[in-house]
């Protein structure tokens, strides 16, 4: 869904200074003048400029969106791991979330983690709200 509207904080929903978003765009990312929550404002890259022509800034991006683009795609690993019982032997397995199907290491059975375990370790996120600023000239 889209529509037209000035960027907003997604905390507070405070507008944000559209006339300092090259400013912002500098810098990694700005906090919000009324509840301090970080607001990420970048530059379109350039790969993604061709297909979007006319669009000049990204605000409010997700934080984990950006740190997949910083890290090449590659998502940090689980800090902990999630001790699972085999259901074939009782073998305690350190689950880390990096597949759903896991290989026992005591009884070499494949075991399908169940969802409850599954989304504790990969929970679904809620769709929030981010803008595109079009230069003007363009529109």
């Amino acid at each position: 869904m889209y529509g037209r509207q000035e960027p907003r904080c997604r905390n507070c929903k405070q507008d944000i200074d559209v006339s300092k978003i090259g400013e912002y765009a500098n810098q990694e990312n700005v906090k919000c003048s009324k509840c301090s929550y970080d607001i990420y404002v970048r530059k379109v890259p350039e790969n993604i400029a061709k297909e979007l022509v006319g669009v000049k800034y990204l605000i409010g991006e997700d934080e984990d969106l950006i740190s997949v683009h910083k890290t090449n795609g590659n998502l940090p690993d689980s800090v902990k791991p999630v001790l699972f019982t085999c259901p074939s032997c009782a073998g305690n397995l350190e689950i880390d979330g990096s597949s759903r199907m896991v290989i026992c290491k005591f009884c070499s059975s494949q075991i399908y983690l169940p969802d409850d375990l599954w989304f504790r370790l990969h929970p679904a996120k809620t769709a929030e709200r981010w803008y595109m600023m079009c230069d003007e000239e363009f529109s």
